[in-house]
């Protein structure tokens, strides 16, 4: 897949992550399951990867570094394509009934955000709004 999309796996392979560090942890298991993807040949651009440590998921963030200058680039480097969005949708403002909705279709025992507030308690209080 990744040679039919021009892509290279950038975990263990590039400055920084050459040992290919974990990328999600839970308890005792650790795994390499979320990979940093690159195009073309942005590949000879990057500097550094680093997996950080964060404390509010159980996936740990990956922090890319590209360096590159004009001198040095023979072909430049294909752009993603980037999203557009076709409507205002997201301008509108989120309802009280959107809201109970998310937080009752979401998983309990996850936290949705840095606030670590689990997804139970939001979705019991949702009730009392």
């Amino acid at each position: 897949m990744c040679d039919s999309f021009d892509l290279t796996v950038l975990n263990g392979k590039a400055p920084g992550d050459i040992e290919g560090c974990y990328t999600f942890t839970r308890g005792q298991a650790n795994s390499t399951i979320d990979y940093c993807l690159i195009r073309g040949n942005w590949h000879k651009f990057t500097t550094d990867l680093r997996v950080l440590e964060e404390i509010f998921s159980d996936h740990m963030p990956l922090a890319v570094d590209i360096c590159m200058s004009v001198e040095h680039i023979d072909t430049p480097p294909k752009l993603l394509p980037q999203l557009k969005c076709i409507s205002n949708e997201l301008d509108n403002v989120i309802t009280m009934q959107e809201l109970r909705n998310a937080l009752q279709g979401s998983k309990n025992g996850k936290a949705p955000g840095e606030d670590r507030v689990p997804v139970e308690f939001l979705a019991n209080a949702a009730e009392s709004f």
